[in-house]
């Protein structure tokens, strides 16, 4: 209606109008209309820029609504067919969307395009885009290129992982069937972080953990680490007792599973 009203007026919206429509759309969840929007720009409108690619793929994000492949797929071309700039911001949003759908073969060419567009990754780049490369190298079962980033942080730039860097190099780990290396992790994250125990970042890190003890059937370590938890005030989230209870259940020792919810 807004855009109708400008027409008739004798106004010409400009992009900045265009993306203001476009969040406002994403905001309340109409999809449709949001899409409708990009068709306007892309046959009538201004064209489609940098501001119109991360609102799309923030917008998806900020309805707690997981981009659908097809949106991802339209999204991402987008950067092609208008040519783009990809900057750091850009791929964080980017990868934290085609992360959500699961799909390994997606995420290896979306990686790809970013290096097509001329993206590497800049010299002084946030721990959360670390964690986030990592994140999508793990699912991609591309450990070699997580471990470089890593070895990228700590020895060759002397950084201190964060929190959540930690935990994220321990959920790859895991997921890969590293579980001696994500303890070794673990143990060094204690030693830098260990005032923190009953922070957010060792929530995700034990959670793991225990899911790693599980795939190996020790029941028992699963649940001395529970009780970690438990002495450090550290948030028991459902991840950890959905664990756990797989833990007891390959080893058939259901009295343990039971005891967990008294």
């Amino acid at each position: 209606a807004l855009l109708k009203e400008m027409h008739a007026a004798g106004f010409e919206p400009n992009a900045a109008t265009y993306n203001a429509l476009l969040g406002d759309a994403l905001q309340v969840g109409d999809f449709d209309q949001a899409w409708h929007i990009v068709d306007v720009m892309e046959t009538t409108g201004p064209g489609i820029d940098f501001y119109t690619i991360s609102i799309l793929f923030k917008g998806y994000k900020g309805k707690r609504h997981s981009m659908d492949a097809a949106s991802f797929d339209r999204t991402l071309g987008l950067i092609q067919t208008y040519s783009v700039k990809v900057d750091e911001v850009l791929v964080n949003v980017a990868l934290e969307a085609c992360v959500s759908l699961r799909d390994p073969h997606r995420l290896s060419a979306t990686l790809a395009t970013f290096k097509q567009c001329g993206w590497t990754l800049p010299k002084q780049c946030a721990m959360h885009t670390y964690a986030t490369l990592i994140k999508a190298y793990g699912q991609t079962r591309q450990l070699d290129h997580a471990w470089k980033l890593w070895s990228e942080v700590t020895e060759r730039k002397g950084l201190t992982p964060s929190e959540q860097l930690y935990g994220q190099m321990i959920d790859v780990l895991v997921t890969n069937n590293r579980l001696d290396d994500a303890l070794q992790l673990f143990e060094e994250m204690k030693d830098v972080h260990g005032e923190h125990l009953d922070s957010q970042g060792f929530a995700v890190a034990y959670a793991m953990i225990i899911k790693g003890y599980a795939q190996q059937k020790e029941c028992t370590k699963a649940l001395q680490c529970y009780d970690q938890m438990k002495e450090h005030g550290t948030r028991l989230g459902l991840v950890v007792f959905n664990s756990l209870i797989d833990a007891c259940s390959r080893v058939g020792d259901m009295d343990a599973a039971a005891r967990l919810f008294r």
